[in-house]
């Protein structure tokens, strides 16, 4: 891991190195003043394209209750982007790598919320986690496999947002039309193809400028990392393990929910997750005025829902001083 560096007060970045040599970019942000020093620390976890600065709005809401940690899977955002493809396997053993990490930092046990993408991740690894034969079937090397064994108890919770069990074949579909779109005309014009699939309808009557400044953006990533990305998630749908088994005898708090209007990831993907961990499929929770980019959205909806969701499952007692201070 490289050294800490403060870029605003009660924040830390660093550069965390994984097995392979890639340097993922990843930040933690201290609880605000006069919070409960109960509240554990939440991890922050991407969907495909995203950043870090995705989840400022949401963020700012949880950082009232509790430290706040985010990273950049490699790909994305300020992250290395190496020669892909970019799997879910490859995803999960940096998420191992950074669990490593943030438990040096005293920054374990946390909560997750993780979305689209990232929940597909997080349910790979928490896989891992509860079955040993899985981890060993995916190729991990024995210290990666001492690691897990270390790693049980760091998450407390799961939160999963806009996310999905298997790649389905409106999802398939769905992302190959914007690899398609990325061949055919770059970056921004893949933008414009996922642009219907992503926003809700009320974002996007309301937020044209904001759009119009993300595609900017959009056109700015490295076109070879977007591709990784994407074919990342395809091949990945070629090669699901079936984590019924092991995650419906998991008895982690979980919470699923999505943007009412997401249609990239319906009802029916969510209560696939449930189902997949053993849980009633009808616990599957809305916000209101939100597509598949729920957080980004309606931040305050998702966080009236994930808020006291935390609280409930927090470790009594709290962790080393909400966490930050001990990095």
């Amino acid at each position: 891991m490289s050294q800490l560096t403060t870029s605003e007060p009660g924040k830390v970045t660093w550069r965390l190195r994984t097995d392979d040599g890639v340097e993922l970019y990843v930040e933690a942000t201290r609880a605000d003043e006069g919070a409960d020093p109960s509240g554990a620390p939440v991890l922050l976890i991407n969907g495909i394209t995203m950043s870090t600065e995705s989840w400022n709005q949401l963020g700012r809401l949880l950082r009232q209750e509790r430290p706040v940690v985010r990273y950049d899977m490699r790909g994305q955002g300020a992250s290395d982007a190496p020669a892909g493809p970019y799997t879910r396997e490859r995803h999960a053993r940096d998420l191992l790598g950074l669990l490593q990490d943030l438990s040096e930092r005293g920054l374990t046990p946390l909560h997750v919320v993780a979305l689209s993408n990232g929940g597909y991740v997080t349910q790979l690894l928490l896989g891992w986690l509860h079955h040993a034969g899985l981890a060993a079937a995916a190729g991990l090397s024995e210290s990666q496999r001492d690691a897990l064994a270390e790693r049980g108890d760091d998450i407390l919770s799961l939160t999963l947002l806009d996310t999905f069990a298997r790649v389905d074949a409106r999802l398939h579909a769905a992302v190959r039309s914007w690899l398609n779109a990325l061949a055919a005309g770059g970056a921004p014009t893949r933008f414009d193809a996922a642009t219907p699939w992503v926003w809700g309808p009320d974002f996007l009557a309301a937020n044209g400028e904001a759009l119009a400044e993300a595609r900017e953006l959009a056109a700015g990533q490295p076109q070879d990392a977007v591709e990784s990305l994407l074919e990342g998630l395809l091949a990945s749908a070629e090669t699901e393990p079936d984590l019924t088994p092991v995650l419906s005898q998991a008895s982690l708090p979980l919470l699923v929910a999505l943007g009412e209007d997401d249609v990239l990831t319906p009802v029916r993907n969510h209560r696939e997750v449930l189902e997949q961990f053993g849980r009633d499929p009808e616990q599957v929770r809305t916000v209101p005025r939100a597509g598949h980019a729920a957080p980004i959205e309606n931040a305050a909806g998702v966080a009236a829902l994930v808020r006291p969701f935390l609280r409930k499952h927090d470790v009594p007692g709290g962790v080393d001083g909400r966490g930050v201070a001990a990095m």
